[in-house]
């Protein structure tokens, strides 16, 4: 998606690969923050990045791993039925799973590599950022919404989650997933966080997607 000269490009990163991996049709979409433009091209766009693991793309960042290890690995884990932290591969080995994802950023004029929360939140609210985020989730049609430290700007707004007496209401705390209009919205840490062991957050995300698919068993 772009929706002006500054913005940049990502979404689904390969049309006709996404929801259709051999082991399992869940639509995966990351919901991350800003892209890393520091010494960037003008033309550079999050799906080229993504796509092209060899040329000018994932792997010749020597960064690449703090944020796309984590999101490479827990991909591959939920696609491949769940499998356990130990059984999956080395990010690099298994990077040809992003092909079947999707991954949005909510500010698209991107920033450095930290994000400088008081402008990211200001901009989130001043720019409404949420509506074309909103728009491409519709079109993604996602049924596994991952959010990167970013869900907590929606439900704040109450642009997503609606924190009335007896309906959604993460509370920033305990709550890691909850089921909406038929998706799964995980609220999570940023994949290059630092709370926790990646193994431990990524069990507790499969732990949501397990309990989302024998919910949702036909």
């Amino acid at each position: 998606m772009k929706t002006g000269d500054d913005f940049r490009y990502d979404g689904i990163i390969d049309e006709e690969k996404f929801g259709k991996f051999k082991e399992s049709t869940h639509k995966i979409l990351w919901l991350l923050r800003e892209p890393n433009l520091k010494n960037k091209p003008r033309d550079w766009g999050l799906i080229e990045f993504l796509g092209n693991l060899t040329k000018t793309g994932l792997f010749r960042y020597h960064h690449w791993h703090a944020t796309w290890g984590f999101v490479i690995k827990t991909s591959w884990g939920i696609l491949y039925n769940c499998a356990y932290w130990a059984e999956i591969s080395p990010a690099k080995e298994i990077a040809g799973i992003l092909e079947y994802i999707a991954v949005v950023n909510i500010n698209k004029r991107g920033g450095g590599r930290q994000t400088d929360m008081v402008s990211f939140h200001s901009a989130f609210r001043d720019q409404k950022l949420y509506e074309p985020v909103l728009r491409q989730i519709e079109e993604i049609n996602p049924d596994i919404i991952i959010g990167g430290g970013t869900l907590a700007l929606f439900y704040e707004n109450g642009v997503i989650f609606n924190t009335e007496p007896g309906k959604i209401d993460f509370d920033g705390k305990n709550i890691w997933g909850c089921v909406r209009d038929g998706r799964l919205w995980i609220d999570s840490y940023h994949p290059n966080q630092r709370r926790m062991k990646q193994k431990d957050l990524y069990r507790q995300i499969v732990e949501e997607v397990k309990k989302f698919c024998d919910n949702h068993k036909e």
